[in-house]
């Protein structure tokens, strides 16, 4: 099966004159990117997904959506494993790591699934970031801020089991600190937002959850389509 990464791009809406943005909202452009590497790893539990003659790549529910490999199983990582992950917040500004690590302790809090910190890394993930990495070898989830050198990940991999990722934020997006409500959008909200990705998640059309495709100032609290999708690749 041919290597693959699965990325994504996250539009943050322009901060408006109250926190109160309930109303459609144009985007600003994307402010952050994560990728997943995801490999042919050993079997694992799956989550009761039917055979089906036809299967889609995507399977959605009310508040979430999560990406199916060929086998039409949720790809995702390893919940009977303890995962890595490093931070590199030196361009992320006053309380970045707070927010990461307030961000993953949300995450793992409703998937149960469990990371490790590392400790932090000098590098921001750059095209081939664990490209010669072998499955049970693989570099560690990155969180990350750029700045405008940033060339792009490259994850590379295999369906069906997601063994690695990155996620970067744009040092120039300038986000407010925490996690909201605010005017405008957060780090904290867009850090779940992408750690979601990372777990496995893909965009909802329910602007209500943290994995809608636009990003605003309400709180950074993963919703209840957030919450379903998130026990579904953990559990």
């Amino acid at each position: 099966m041919a290597a693959a990464a699965l990325a994504t791009a996250l539009l943050v809406a322009p901060a408006t004159a109250t926190a109160a943005v309930a109303q459609p909202v144009t985007p600003s452009g994307p402010a952050s990117v994560s990728e997943i590497d995801v490999r042919m790893s050993p079997p694992m539990p799956d989550v009761g997904v039917p055979p089906a003659a036809a299967r889609p790549t995507a399977l959605a529910d009310p508040g979430y959506t999560l990406n199916l490999g060929p086998d039409g199983v949720p790809i995702r990582w390893n919940p009977c494993r303890t995962n890595h992950y490093r931070v590199n917040a030196a361009n992320g500004g006053p309380g970045a790591l707070a927010d990461v690590t307030s961000a993953l302790a949300q995450l793992t809090a409703v998937s149960g699934l469990q990371f490790v910190d590392d400790g932090p890394p000098t590098e921001i993930s750059q095209s081939g970031y664990g490209r010669t990495q072998t499955p049970d070898s693989a570099p560690p989830l990155l969180i990350a801020w750029a700045a405008a050198s940033w060339r792009g990940a490259d994850g590379v991999g295999r369906a069906l089991q997601i063994v690695s990722g990155v996620v970067v934020l744009k040092q120039a997006a300038n986000l407010a600190p925490g996690f909201g409500p605010a005017n405008g959008a957060t780090r904290g909200r867009v850090l779940l937002h992408e750690l979601g990705h990372v777990a496995g998640l893909n965009h909802t059309g329910d602007a209500n959850q943290v994995m809608y495709s636009v990003v605003d100032g309400r709180a950074g609290t993963c919703a209840a389509g957030d919450q379903a999708g998130l026990a579904r690749v953990g559990a």
